[in-house]
């Protein structure tokens, strides 16, 4: 029962510290990808979250459910940090019908090789879905970056748009648009060349509240799309236990679970340590069984009358003319049974030898 005991209380340890890790591990500042509202790092992008959450009359929220089963309405939609459009644009185009502000912050695209414009619109380009938005890219620098090292971050307007069909600019630098923006329903599309002023960096070193606000536009509630970066609300057990906050009734059911193995593999209540004496009960044989049967059902005054009946019933014609004598006697000799039986017995075998 002991090492029973001690294995479930070592599982349980077990299994606590491994939550507990799992827990740490989430709550690291580099577990995030870059420009996820959960990312405390300088490529995150808590502080703008957490600035517009708690802005006067504003509001903010995270979407972890695919865009096209979103219900936002009258809302600023970020998605950052995009190397690609890698969302369905069908979605998008979807979600700014319906009234929404829809912000794409896209992430300048460090290629082996940077190659001139292109001749024909539909030669090499750096985020070919855009090309559905009469919209193209490029870069203000036309050369080789295979020998500049890789950041995460990168300051300023690297790309421009070079073609933007039916877009109106919101900003340029040298006189080339890189935020633009196109009306599309109830609502409107803003493309952004570069993320970067909405991350913690710039809002640190470089915060530009003129821009943020014309970015964001004249709207109270601003969602951040995390499912571009795959996190994304699966709809598991785990967390419809997390969102009903079940975690007390989970600890519930591994602990009946544990007494239950521990109930399986001890014995309830524990064997005894010595055996105990069998106590034999005396039985009867056939016949005390038959004795006390006859006792039950027959009287002590019929009893040689009773036998007399059933042997007659048996031996009728062996006993010819001597029976009657036999049963009258029988009846007669009630009081003393046991003489009349000897002379019962003297009258059947003279009967007997006769014939």
């Amino acid at each position: 029962m002991k090492s029973t005991f001690s294995m479930i209380v070592i599982s349980c340890a077990t299994v606590a510290a491994l939550a507990l890790l799992l827990a740490r591990r989430a709550e690291q500042p580099d577990t995030y990808p870059e420009f996820s509202t959960y990312r405390t790092l300088p490529e995150g992008t808590s502080v703008l979250y957490e600035a517009l959450r708690r802005a006067p009359g504003m509001s903010a929220g995270r979407n972890v459910h695919p865009l096209g089963a979103a219900s936002f309405n009258n809302a600023a939609v970020m998605l950052l940090g995009m190397l690609s459009i890698a969302v369905d644009v069908d979605e998008v185009e979807g979600l700014a019908r319906r009234g929404n502000r829809v912000i794409i912050g896209l992430l300048p695209h460090r290629n082996r090789f940077i190659q001139p414009r292109p001749s024909r619109p539909d030669e090499f380009q750096p985020f070919e879905p855009l090309k559905r938005w009469d919209v193209r890219l490029d870069f203000f620098r036309k050369f080789d970056f295979r020998d500049e090292k890789e950041q995460p971050l990168t300051r300023g307007w690297p790309m421009y748009f070079a073609e933007a069909k039916g877009w109106d600019t919101l900003r340029k630098e040298k006189d080339k648009p890189v935020v633009i923006q196109r009306p599309m329903g109830k609502g409107s599309i803003v493309l952004m060349a570069n993320s970067y002023l909405l991350s913690n960096s710039a809002l640190v070193d470089d915060r530009q509240i003129t821009f943020l606000s014309d970015v964001i536009g004249p709207v109270h509630q601003t969602i951040f799309d995390e499912t571009h970066f795959g996190i994304q609300e699966t709809g598991s057990i785990a967390a419809l236990a997390r969102r009903y906050h079940l975690e007390g009734l989970a600890l519930g059911l591994a602990l009946v679970a544990a007494l239950f193995i521990w109930k399986s593999a001890a014995g309830f209540p524990p064997a005894w340590d010595r055996l105990q004496s069998v106590q034999a009960v005396a039985g009867e044989d056939s016949n005390a069984s038959f004795l006390n049967l006859l006792r039950r059902n027959i009287k002590r005054d019929d009893i040689l009358a009773a036998c007399v009946e059933e042997w007659r019933k048996m031996n009728q014609r062996k006993a010819g003319n001597r029976l009657p004598a036999a049963v009258d006697l029988a009846e007669s000799g009630r009081k003393t049974p046991a003489q009349t039986y000897v002379q019962i017995q003297r009258i059947l075998g003279a009967k007997q030898n006769l014939s």
